[in-house]
């Protein structure tokens, strides 16, 4: 196996402000869930102190967590390339508030960014925080593997996690498991570049047969049969390689969030099943 090659010098990082994005309810809070129950959903935006990434993606009592701190800007169109630019491992700066100074790294993209900090910052934190987002890692290409369209994969990450090139000339890429396509629910009509796919996880059984019951948020997967490359389909022979970023949901056709981190069509990447694939311990959080 040898190493890959990529353009990340040639990269561009940009700054883009954002602030700590409150949860939000509507009038008519209740929502009915896969059980025939109906609940106030609890876990999009804020600051979460007790779920972050390692967490049981399916852990109860919320629904699409976003772990830690979620974080947007108010301005949509900034908020647009927020979601665009910023990518798995970038920095943030706290630039007020009383961590002022103090960084994280930005763990997903969902309704919003969501920012690791360490318990100390995150504790510090009021909740009216404004940060600086250093984006960077769009328009990352592998040398030689064109076919192979990246998203979201910051070049902090990129460094740390062991992708080789096999002695079939086949990009070997560490997953924590694999799943299939049949399960993949909501998400198929969204651009992969914008928003996640959602897991679809009413069927217990089949995810415990599947291996999947101990997913964990910021676990790195593999997709297999589709193409997520511009758009999403399903595509025999096509590899996903994502990351679960957000937690289950009782809503049918969602679940845990699958964020898109690059695609083929053409048998460009293997993945290679390592439990301990988690960008957790590949960016030291």
């Amino acid at each position: 196996m040898t190493s890959i090659k990529t353009n990340v010098a040639d990269l561009v990082e940009v700054g883009i402000s954002a602030q700590v994005a409150h949860p939000e309810l509507s009038k008519g809070v209740y929502k009915p869930t896969k059980h025939g129950e109906n609940v106030v959903p609890i876990g999009m935006g804020g600051i979460v102190y007790n779920v972050g990434i390692g967490s049981n993606a399916f852990r109860p009592g919320g629904d699409h967590i976003e772990p830690a701190v979620s974080i947007r800007n108010p301005d949509i169109e900034v908020d647009q390339a927020l979601h665009y630019y910023g990518c798995i491992g970038n920095e943030v700066v706290l630039i007020d508030g009383p961590a002022v100074g103090k960084k994280g790294t930005i763990t997903g993209e969902h309704a919003r960014l969501m920012a690791h900090f360490d318990e100390d910052i995150l504790q510090a934190m009021t909740g009216m925080d404004k940060v600086v987002v250093k984006t960077v890692g769009r328009g990352l290409t592998i040398n030689g593997y064109e076919g192979v369209v990246t998203k979201k994969i910051g070049p902090q990450l990129l460094k740390r996690w062991d992708i080789s090139v096999g002695s079939d000339g086949t990009l070997d890429v560490p997953v924590v498991a694999e799943i299939p396509s049949y399960i993949m629910g909501s998400g198929y009509e969204l651009a992969p570049d914008f928003v996640d796919q959602d897991m679809m996880t009413p069927d217990w059984e089949e995810l415990k047969a599947l291996g999947l019951q101990d997913l964990k948020l910021g676990d790195i997967v593999a997709v297999a049969d589709s193409d997520h490359r511009f758009s999403r389909r399903y595509l025999e022979g096509a590899v996903t390689i994502a990351l679960i970023m957000h937690g289950d949901s009782s809503w049918l056709g969602h679940g845990p969030g699958c964020q898109e981190l690059m695609s083929c069509v053409n048998g460009e990447i293997r993945p290679v099943v390592d439990p301990n694939c988690n960008i957790g311990g590949l960016l030291g959080l």
